[in-house]
Order: structure tokens, then sequence, then C-alpha cells
């Protein structure tokens, strides 16, 4: 009676437990996908500064100073950089309409700069850095009656440049 008894538990402790050829599964697969497209930044854009000047050194032109402007691209992205403005349209303004007309050229400093003749670069991960050279051509400035330049404060002239990167 042990013998069937035990046979008996064996055999139902059998009957219970799956059995290797009664197991399934199922597999498939996944792709892990990513799309990288390239990216640019300006990353640095210094002031031009002139510096302070008499009605009669703007008059007589000659007058430079540079600028920095610094692009950051994705490695092995194509760029072009462009400036606002019209090549020999630009003006300085004073708020009561006083102006002295600049130009701005490219870091080869003779090419004129606006956002039809830019220049091209290829990103590195890094930023690079291109000078923008500016110059006052010998010009009759525009002094408006309503703007009077003393000694001491003289009158403020500015105008605003947008970097423009392509890419």
């Amino acid at each position: 009676m042990k013998k069937t008894l035990s046979l008996a538990a064996l055999s139902a402790a059998m009957m219970s437990a799956p059995l290797a050829s009664q197991a399934a599964t199922d597999t498939t697969t996944f792709d892990v996908l990513l799309t990288l497209i390239g990216s640019c930044t300006v990353s640095q854009a210094d002031n031009l500064d002139f510096g302070t000047r008499t009605e009669a050194e703007v008059n007589t032109g000659g007058i430079t100073a540079t600028s920095t402007v610094g692009i950051t691209c994705s490695n092995n992205t194509a760029y072009t950089v462009g400036l606002s403005g019209t090549i020999g349209a630009r003006n300085m303004t004073s708020t009561n309409g006083s102006s002295v007309a600049y130009q701005l050229f490219q870091p080869d400093g003779s090419t004129a700069w606006d956002n039809a003749s830019t220049v091209a670069g290829t990103g590195n991960s890094a930023q690079q850095d291109y000078t923008v050279n500016g110059t006052i051509p010998a010009q009759t400035m525009t002094l408006n009656a309503g703007d009077a330049p003393d000694g001491d404060t003289g009158i403020s002239l500015s105008d605003t440049v947008t970097v423009t990167v392509t890419f």
C-alpha cells in the first residue's frame, strides 16, 4: 500500500509540473532608432565699436574697428554666415536723425558682408570665430540740428546688425 501511495503521489506531482515539451515561447525584434540632424548656433557676437571721434575725423574717413562673430555647428554641418543690411547703405543714427555711413567686410578685409554675400564654413562641434571688419569711409556726415555735439558727452550713434547662420 505504501508503494501505491508513493507512486500515486509521484504521479500526481509529475502531472502538475510542466513538461519541457509543453512550454511555449515566442520572440520578435525591435529596432533602436535615432534621426540625427545638424545644428548651429551663433555663440558669440561682439559689438563693433568705432570709439569716440570728432566730426572732422568722421568726414575724413578711414576709421576702422573689428568685431568677432562665433559660430558653433555640429561636426560636418555646412553653413553660411550673413549679416543684415545692404552693402553701401549702412548707417549709424542718433535718436534725432544724425547719421554716419559705415561698411562691413568679411574676414578677408576686402569683401563686403551682408545676407547675400556670406561666409561659408563647416562645423567641427567647436566655436569658429569670424572677424567682422568695419570701416567708416570719407563722407560728409548728416548732423541733425537737434543734436549738439559737446565736448563732454557727444552724440551716440548706433545701428543693429543681425547675424544669420544658415545650415
